[in-house]
């Protein structure tokens, strides 16, 4: 990812492609973006922050969500998809296991 390119993200599982914004990248420390992902224009901050010599602490912050009902429910509910996220991320980093398949008929 470089910072001014829009990349194109595919999430087989619920059938979906969404063009994603690259605002800035800094290598191996962080990365932000705008998407759409939920219905609104969000800007997702990833930091990485080393913890120790053999560990990484990441942390995802998506703001510009409404400040109403269903702006806490879509807020919410990108929570839930960026734990999912991490955790596929650490299976296949530390193990090569890639939890997303199966997910779709497709990867059957």
């Amino acid at each position: 990812m470089q910072a001014g390119a829009t990349v194109e993200w595919e999430f087989t599982d619920v059938g979906r492609r969404l063009p994603v914004d690259v605002k800035e990248v800094e290598q191996d420390r962080r990365i932000v973006f705008e998407w759409t992902a939920s219905g609104v224009r969000a800007r997702v901050t990833i930091l990485l922050e080393p913890a120790d010599a053999d560990t990484t602490r990441i942390s995802i912050n998506e703001a510009r969500w409404p400040m109403d009902h269903e702006g806490v429910q879509r807020a919410l509910g990108q929570t839930q998809g960026w734990t999912d996220f991490v955790c596929c991320m650490k299976a296949y980093l530390q193990h090569g296991i890639n939890l997303r398949l199966g997910r779709t008929k497709k990867d059957h």
